[in-house]
Order: C-alpha cells, then sequence, then structure tokens
C-alpha cells in the first residue's frame, strides 16, 4: 500500500513539474512574440519617421549668423534679430511669389531640431506615429511674419505682435495655435530690425 501511494504522490510531483514547466514555457513565447511584434512594429516605422523629420526639417535654410555678434540675418528680407536667446539654430523661408494664392512677401522662420521632432521619435506603432505628425507639422510650419497687411479668415494662425521697422515696413508676426513652444521666439522677434 505504501509503494502505491509513493507512485501516486511521484506521480502527482512530476505532473505538477510538468504542468508548471508547461505554463513556464508559455509564459515565454508570449512574451518572445509580443517582443518581437514590437521590434516589427518599430522596423516598420523607421523609414517612416525619418521621411517625415526630414520633410519638416528641410523646409527652410539656416539662417546666416554674425559671427561678432550673434546676430541673425534674412538677407532676402532686409531684416536681422539682433543675438537671440536660442538654443536651436534659426532656419528661415522667405517667399515673395506674386503668382501664388498668397502675393504678399512672407518670411517664414523655424528652428533646427524642429520642436515635437522627440514625440515622433517616442512613436511605438504606425498610428501612434501618425497621431502626432499634426502638431510636428504645425511647429515645422514655424512662425509667420508678413511685410503687408495678412488677412485671412480661414487661417489657425495667431497674431503675436506687430513691430514698425526703422524703413517704415511694418511686420506682423503670427504663431501656429499648437505650437506653443515657438512662443518664446515670436516674442525675440519684436526686436527684428531693417537694414
Amino acid at each position: 500500500m505504501k509503494k502505491n501511494i509513493n507512485i501516486s504522490r511521484n506521480k502527482k510531483v512530476i505532473i505538477l513539474s510538468l504542468c508548471v514547466a508547461l505554463l513556464a514555457g508559455i509564459i515565454f513565447c508570449i512574451s518572445k512574440l509580443q517582443y518581437l511584434k514590437y521590434a516589427a512594429d518599430q522596423s516598420s516605422i523607421v523609414s517612416i519617421r525619418e521621411l517625415i523629420v526630414m520633410a519638416g526639417e528641410n523646409l527652410r535654410k539656416p539662417a546666416p549668423v554674425e559671427a561678432k555678434t550673434g546676430d541673425v540675418y534674412f538677407p532676402e528680407a532686409k531684416v536681422y534679430l539682433p543675438s537671440p536667446q536660442s538654443m536651436r539654430s534659426i532656419t528661415y523661408l522667405y517667399n515673395d511669389d506674386s503668382s501664388s494664392t498668397n502675393p504678399q512677401p512672407e518670411l517664414s522662420i523655424g528652428t533646427n531640431p524642429v520642436y515635437r521632432t522627440e514625440s515622433l521619435y517616442s512613436a511605438n506603432n504606425i498610428e501612434d506615429l501618425f497621431s502626432k505628425v499634426p502638431e510636428f507639422q504645425e511647429c515645422s510650419r514655424g512662425i509667420h511674419i508678413f511685410f503687408d497687411d495678412y488677412d485671412d479668415r480661414d487661417s489657425q494662425l495667431v497674431l503675436a505682435s506687430s513691430v514698425l521697422l526703422a524703413d517704415g515696413r511694418t511686420v506682423q508676426i503670427y504663431t501656429e495655435t499648437n505650437c506653443p513652444e515657438l512662443n518664446e521666439l515670436a516674442s525675440q522677434l519684436k526686436n527684428l530690425t531693417s537694414y
């Protein structure tokens, strides 16, 4: 009788050990599959994310900086910003295309790297990446400076300030509504000076 009890206990211990090993194997396989899915999600968004970042960063060219003073120049617009306190490099695009839908000259100012770029790098999958693109795009469009009255009632731009330049031109400085990181630079643009 003792042998039968020992044999049944041994069978129970073996079965219990096999069940624990099987459960551990299943948990290990599930965690590996989750890791592989995460790695696949990450690899699928790398090239798309880099294309989005490059498109945002290549909208403008670097603004020339006077080495002695730190003044930032925007040559086509004939204005400069006295020594801004920005940790990011300032970029710009000057558009005076009279054939466009907006025939007035516009100076667009941004930063490199573009604000909100880091949010694209924190995306875990393609859906998460594309949910962060609109805010990145607003920051990549930057600050808009118009040299004539700007009247576009459909625009989501917000007037930050108006500045009268020494040459008689009045510049209107507009910001994007969903990129408050650019507000500090916009407030420094009140110091724009013509040359």
